[in-house]
């Protein structure tokens, strides 16, 4: 089961940085966007290093595999939000991301 309570601040935070991103590029502002989209991936690569995901792996602890679990689907979604948003910097590269 999953635990998104553990990454709740981290989540809002990232729908902020989102939203922010989305305003700059309306405003044709890219090289600021980037920068936030940057925070957003910066976000996902925190929690990873927080959560010492490679102790989780090998953990035989229930407990400790379910904060697992919550940790990556966090960082795909992180991923998911980070992808989109790099749309018009890589079109590509986002949708090979997205399928």
């Amino acid at each position: 089961m999953l635990r998104p309570e553990l990454f709740q601040e981290t989540i809002k935070a990232a729908e902020g940085f989102a939203e922010e991103a989305r305003e700059m590029m309306s405003d044709l502002n890219f090289r600021d966007a980037f920068k936030i989209i940057q925070q957003i991936v910066y976000l996902g690569n925190y929690e990873l290093n927080n959560h010492e995901f490679w102790k989780l792996s090998k953990s035989d602890d229930p407990e400790q595999l379910k904060v697992l679990e919550s940790l990556l689907y966090f960082v795909f979604e992180i991923s998911r939000i980070s992808s989109y948003l790099l749309k018009p910097y890589c079109p590509e590269l986002s949708t090979k991301i997205l399928n």
